[in-house]
């Protein structure tokens, strides 16, 4: 079972990614259809087997369940005399009822809180079943194959070039590589979490080499050169920022555990310059000008954006406006002069204050925070066979969370999807863990 398991959870993995990023109603609905499945047939393994349920209460675990707990508060009808303390434009917009609810659109809401929900129980599921370094390592091997087969197909559209992915008729992403996502910066964040991990994949070396190995190191740094191209070739500024700073991150945490491996990582650094000058640079340094920049941020619709989402912030600043309400709520807060739809912020964590407020902000926060601190701490006693894999996820969920401050990442199902199973592989991992040994009796 626990292998069919697996199987479910890689082949999820791939369908988001292959289906436009999972961003379509149907694709989401096979997502979350597929982690009931994986949730209920691990609860049933648990029970049937007696087994000592392996999710402690950590920091990180409560305030992922506080998290969810808010939003499942936003869905609760309370009365208006207390929710005006908190909440008052919402009073105000429901006055015709004496019970209301801090979600403005429940529907959109529940919508949004399986897709949640789904993430949730993948993520659990990690913890209690990615079980030795085995299992991690066809996890992550997986991953890293979808990166290097996107990537490739990315590069082929480019060269051809292909106008269509799939059934799909590519509208606005002409001019970079996108791959199978509708979007060149969605895309980018696909590599963004690929290339960093094929990294750590690369600079974890067993004791024992063989050809076998070399050639799974020599497809593993193929991979990785494949993928750089196809980042650069998005022309994603935040893509390509994002990929920097993950490197440096790696390198500089690298470099504090005493792992040789931050060699490699600053030769990447200068391999991927080297990379885009052969390329040619004159694509990428057109979208870092100073006018397009001036475009996008100041003439742009950008900073407007980011304006509008604080005023609306102002109305409900505690609990937010309703998971999932963003897109419904922002139209009463658009300037007048901006005529486009906007359902997101481009700016994963203004987009959570609006529709959870500062206490749900601060929550998110407080998971990144316990989250990266137990990498970490987990990095600095990990043998050193081990350590590379831990900093290459490190370095691929850091590069996702820099490249939100620009975007919308997070609310690529497939995107989301490799973030919480990356999470959930780096937390259960144990400093001490051999190949074939069961790792997990305390998940954290």
């Amino acid at each position: 079972m626990h292998n069919i398991q697996l199987i479910l959870l890689v082949s999820v993995i791939f369908f988001t990614s292959l289906a436009y990023g999972g961003v379509l109603t149907w694709t989401k609905g096979i997502l979350e259809l597929t982690a009931l499945l994986i949730g209920l047939t691990t609860i049933i393994i648990f029970v049937a087997r007696n087994k000592k349920w392996p999710i402690k209460l950590s920091p990180l675990n409560i305030t992922i369940f506080c998290f969810a707990g808010l939003i499942f508060l936003q869905l609760i009808p309370l009365p208006n005399i207390f929710l005006r303390y908190f909440s008052a434009t919402t009073v105000t917009l429901q006055e015709n009822h004496n019970f209301a609810t801090i979600s403005l659109y429940n529907f959109a809401t529940l919508e949004n809180l399986l897709l949640l929900i789904s993430y949730l129980v993948i993520y659990f599921f990690t913890l209690c079943c990615a079980y030795n370094l085995k299992t991690q390592r066809q996890i992550s091997w997986s991953i890293y194959l979808l990166g290097c087969t996107v990537a490739i197909f990315g590069l082929i559209q480019y060269l051809i070039p292909l106008q269509i992915i799939g059934f799909y008729a590519k509208q606005w992403t002409f001019n970079g590589v996108c791959g199978t996502f509708i979007s060149q910066t969605n895309f980018a964040a696909l590599m963004e979490l690929t290339i960093p991990l094929g990294l750590g994949l690369f600079i974890t070396r067993p004791k024992q080499t063989s050809v076998k190995i070399n050639l799974k190191q020599l497809y593993c740094f193929s991979g990785i050169v494949i993928m750089v191209l196809a980042l650069f070739l998005t022309t994603s500024r935040i893509g390509i920022i994002s990929f920097f700073f993950s490197l440096l991150l790696m390198s500089t945490v690298a470099k504090l555990s005493g792992d040789k491996s931050k060699w490699f990582v600053i030769a990447i650094i200068f391999f991927a310059l080297a990379l885009l000058l052969w390329i040619g640079v004159d694509p990428v340094s057109r979208r870092f000008s100073l006018e397009a920049i001036r475009h996008e941020f100041i003439q742009g619709d950008r900073i407007q954006i980011w304006q509008a989402n604080l005023n609306m912030v102002k109305s409900f600043p505690v609990f937010g406006v309703g998971w999932g309400n963003y897109g419904y709520v922002f139209p009463i807060y658009t300037p007048p002069h901006l005529e486009a739809f906007y359902r997101f912020a481009h700016n994963e964590y203004l987009h959570i204050l609006a529709e959870v407020g500062l206490a749900g902000l601060l929550l998110f926060l407080s998971g990144i925070y316990f989250w990266t601190r137990t990498i970490l701490r987990k990095i600095k006693i990990t043998d050193s066979n081990h350590r590379g894999f831990l900093i290459g996820i490190l370095g691929s969920v850091s590069a996702n969370l820099f490249h939100a401050l620009g975007d919308f990442n997070f609310h690529i199902p497939a995107i989301g999807l490799i973030m919480v199973v990356l999470a959930g592989l780096g937390i259960a991992s144990k400093p001490d863990q051999s190949p074939d040994l069961p790792v997990n009796d305390n998940a954290e």
